[in-house]
């Protein structure tokens, strides 16, 4: 993860409602720079040199928590906080994302179905909101269903292994994932809150599950996320965040 110029950059400050809880500890996730230059290698590497699949291919680790950003803090309308930031990820994007249900959905039939895993991430049925805001909830939903009897805990790196046991749907799963294609996403914007605030500036957490091959492949599951947690004076805020801050970048190759 890569962070920008922190700077107001949305004329339109929306104040929106907080939920409040404790200041528990995070998993925060540091993706490898340059991800996707370096999953592209990696796949050209493995076309050229071998055949068939390997363990290193379908074994890794699953990292639930949230990536971070510093927020700029300064005075916003009728006496609250406006909080201004910039990041940007690389994620599945909301095609992708799309697709990977789609192939998945005959894969993971009749138990655990799609669907089943979709409800239990919180995507509801189309439209109410966008299937996409809900990808990282997804990913963790996915493959705890896959390795853990359904049940993972959040903030915690897992251990999987595709090939124990030679599973062929959940080896089919997980190489539906890896195939996954990815882009740079941003997240900007500036957000109103009435909260205690200490010093100039404070951090952003954007939920993140990134699923990391042995082989070095990693497919976060980061963009799109309609909540952020936000540290405010001994507390930590639950906000929501607006589609429009999010953007998807052009590929610059």
């Amino acid at each position: 993860m890569t962070s920008g110029m922190f700077f107001p950059v949305h004329v339109w400050r929306p104040f929106l409602q907080v939920v409040i809880m404790g200041l528990s500890s995070l998993n925060l996730i540091s993706l490898p720079t340059g991800l996707i230059d370096r999953n592209a290698q990696i796949a050209l590497a493995e076309n050229t040199q071998q055949l068939g699949r390997s363990r290193r291919q379908a074994a890794g680790v699953i990292h639930n928590g949230h990536c971070s950003v510093t927020a700029t803090i300064a005075p916003g309308s009728g006496g609250k906080i406006a909080l201004s930031f910039e990041m940007e990820v690389p994620s599945v994007t909301a095609p992708s994302f799309a697709r990977l249900r789609d192939t998945l959905s005959p894969i993971l039939a009749p138990k655990p179905s799609e669907q089943s895993v979709a409800t239990r991430a919180g995507i509801p049925p189309a439209p109410p909101a966008p299937a996409a805001s809900r990808m990282a909830a997804y990913a963790a939903t996915l493959f705890a269903d896959l390795f853990f009897d359904g049940h993972v805990d959040l903030e915690v790196d897992h251990p999987f292994d595709a090939m124990n046991g030679q599973n062929v749907p959940r080896t089919q799963a997980v190489y539906a994932v890896r195939g996954t294609n990815l882009g740079v996403l941003r997240l900007s914007g500036t957000i109103e809150v009435s909260a205690d605030f200490d010093g100039a500036e404070t951090q952003v957490y954007v939920p993140v599950t990134a699923i990391a091959y042995d082989d070095g492949v990693t497919i976060p599951f980061a963009g799109y996320a309609e909540t952020a947690l936000i540290d405010a004076k001994a507390q930590r805020l639950s906000v929501a965040m607006p589609q429009m801050f999010w953007e998807l970048l052009p590929d610059d190759g």
